[in-house]
C-alpha cells in the first residue's frame, strides 16, 4: 500500500509476467532501540534453526544465503561460467 504497487495476491503466477510489485524497505538501527538487541537477534536465529526441516530444507533468515555465499566465494573464489569469462576477456582486448 505504501508504494502503491501490486500486492502478492495481485501478481500473476508466471514469474516472467511479474511487474509492479509493492515493495517498501525499512531499516532500523537496532542499537538505538536500546536493550540487548544482539542477544535477541541471536535468539531469533536459534529458534528458526530449531524448527523442523520441510520439503525445501531448513528455515533461512533473510540474508543468510548471502552471508554463506560470500564466505564461500572468499574461500574458494567467485564461480564464473568459463565461456562467459572467455567472452569478457575477449572484450577487453
Amino acid at each position: 500500500m505504501l508504494s502503491a504497487g501490486r500486492s502478492t495476491h495481485d501478481l500473476p503466477l508466471d514469474p516472467m509476467q511479474e511487474s509492479g510489485q509493492s515493495q517498501v524497505f525499512v531499516a532500523f538501527d537496532a542499537a538505538a532501540l536500546g536493550g540487548d538487541t544482539e542477544r535477541i537477534a541471536d535468539d531469533v536465529v536459534r529458534a528458526l534453526k530449531a524448527l523442523p526441516e520441510g520439503e525445501g530444507g531448513g528455515v533461512r533468515y533473510p540474508g543468510e544465503k548471502v552471508v554463506r555465499l560470500r564466505e564461500e566465494n572468499l574461500r574458494l573464489g567467485v564461480p564464473v561460467v568459463e565461456e562467459r569469462w572467455r567472452e569478457l576477456l575477449e572484450l577487453t582486448r
